[in-house]
């Protein structure tokens, strides 16, 4: 898999960010010829089948996004992007924007929610993006925030009025999923309890090996966003090198990431 965080700037500023996104973070957004040359050089790598359009948030410059997709769903990859929704304010335009993407090639939509971002994005905005996606037939998936300190959970989501009305028992709801995300500590000193209930691996982030993204300064990242800006040996060079699948190479042989991650 390949991701792209399109831009740091996002419309909410959860207080767990892994990046720290925030709405002030400005003119840190990719250019269109930036993404290109990444999508160039994935596309010769055989094993990357899919690549992610996330951030920040993806959807801030919506042109670009839906530039972006029909590139790469011009040369082959399946695309999906990652967003908290801001943007569905309506059913009405959630179902504009996302005809307009699905016309471009996108494959699969994935939404953010929770305590931390409903501070900032009602969850009915979600919600609409939810039942635009179902009803044109996009796979879709939700992640909610979960820990011990989480007042919003997964069934609270498939339980609101607008779930139970537009998806639930319908054939609508074969097209979305609603996970758990386990939501963790980055810029605080919390300790938070986790579900027992909940299966968690324990073999270390195989996605690790699987996953090779580009960031906003153009860097080369060995990892879809967990941690990897604050962990040096994730980053495996630059844009510019235009050696993808040496790097990618690279970082799935290194003996030392091998043993302590896997």
């Amino acid at each position: 898999m390949a991701a792209i965080l399109m831009t740091y700037q996002c419309t909410a500023k959860c207080d767990e960010c892994c990046f720290s996104c925030s709405p002030s973070l400005k003119n840190t957004a990719l250019s269109y010829e930036k993404i290109k040359s990444f999508l160039d050089q994935i596309s010769e790598i055989s094993s990357i089948k899919i690549v992610v359009f996330t951030g920040g948030e993806c959807f801030i410059n919506f042109p670009l996004l839906k530039k972006c997709i029909r590139y790469a769903h011009n040369i082959g990859l399946m695309t999906r992007c990652v967003t908290n929704g801001f943007w569905a304010n309506s059913i009405e335009n959630a179902r504009r924007k996302i005809k307009e993407l699905k016309a471009e090639g996108l494959s699969e939509l994935n939404f953010s929610t929770g305590d931390s971002h409903q501070e900032f994005i009602p969850v009915e905005k979600v919600l609409n993006g939810v039942i635009a996606c179902a009803e044109e037939e996009l796979e879709v998936c939700v992640s909610v925030e979960t820990n011990d300190s989480k007042n919003f959970k997964v069934e609270d989501f498939i339980n609101h009025p607008l779930f139970l009305e537009n998806i639930k028992s319908s054939t609508l709801e074969e097209f979305v999923d609603i996970i758990p995300a386990t939501w963790v500590s980055f810029h605080s000193d919390n300790t938070y309890i986790f579900d027992s209930n909940l299966s968690y691996e324990d073999t270390g982030c195989n996605g690790m090996f699987d996953t090779i993204a580009l960031e906003g300064r153009g860097d080369i990242m060995g990892c879809c966003g967990l941690t990897s800006n604050d962990i040096k040996e994730l980053h495996l060079g630059k844009l510019t090198d235009n050696n993808l699948s040496e790097m990618l190479f690279e970082h799935q042989s290194d003996f030392i990431k091998n043993l302590d991650f896997c």
